[in-house]
């Protein structure tokens, strides 16, 4: 009778103390505290945590596949300073009625070469 298998029998079925032995009752679940997240394009989520665990401040989004950061996340780095452009830096140096003036010099010059070539 030992050597043989037993047709729907499970292994853990013969452990004194398998999971099925152990009623629901009897396990409390673990302390836990959940942070929201929002991806970029909207959606929002809550990902559970332990309790006492430190918090990402950013997620992967499940559904989009992009990291969405914490909310209300003090600690995320904070937007940075787009980067200046040609133009802004152009700005910094002259104002508008000098730049338009220039640009009627400059056409003026153009058309200039223009009627003599």
């Amino acid at each position: 009778m030992r050597d043989r298998v037993f047709s729907g029998s499970r292994l853990a079925a013969s452990f004194p103390y398998s999971a099925s032995s152990i009623g629901d009752e009897d396990v409390a679940p673990a302390p836990q505290q959940s942070a929201e997240f929002t991806c970029p394009q909207g959606h929002a989520f809550v990902v559970p945590f332990a309790e006492g665990a430190e918090l990402p401040g950013n997620w992967e989004c499940r559904q989009h596949g992009v990291t969405g950061g914490r909310v209300g996340d003090k600690s995320a780095k904070p937007r940075q300073k787009p980067p200046r452009t040609h133009w802004d830096m152009l700005l910094e140096r002259r104002s508008i009625p000098e730049l338009e003036t220039l640009l009627d010099d400059t056409l003026r010059g153009l058309r200039q070469r223009r009627e003599r070539g």
